[in-house]
């Protein structure tokens, strides 16, 4: 197996020279990506909510910020950490704001789709 290990104290002059070739090396060049947002911010209800004879089927979200964040890390048991986060990420529910009594009439399922 050959050594190719180089000590700059034995030979600094090719030590440096080794890492002024690799200095003037074109980089390599690189495609810019395309950011594309993580989701939609309109989720559809599997089961929707029943009020006052109308069926709501969606939802707007927004993505949580570390303020909301540290109110979940405070939320004192499981089921408050769930709820915390559904009333800080859920913006709308059809037209109507996303309050936190509203929330607590949605199914099982359209909680987990919001999740």
């Amino acid at each position: 197996m050959e050594n190719n290990t180089i000590k700059a104290t034995s030979n600094p002059k090719l030590a440096n020279q080794i890492l002024q070739d690799v200095l003037d090396e074109a980089p390599a060049e690189v495609e810019s990506a395309e950011l594309t947002p993580p989701f939609e911010n309109v989720v559809t209800l599997p089961a929707g909510l029943v009020l006052d004879g109308q069926v709501i089927t969606t939802a707007e979200v927004r993505e949580l910020t570390g303020r909301d964040e540290e109110a979940i890390l405070k939320a004192s048991n499981v089921g408050r950490a769930l709820t915390t986060i559904l009333s800080r990420g859920v913006v709308r529910l059809g037209e109507l704001p996303a309050e936190e009594a509203l929330l607590d009439k949605l199914f099982v399922g359209d909680r987990d789709m919001l999740l």
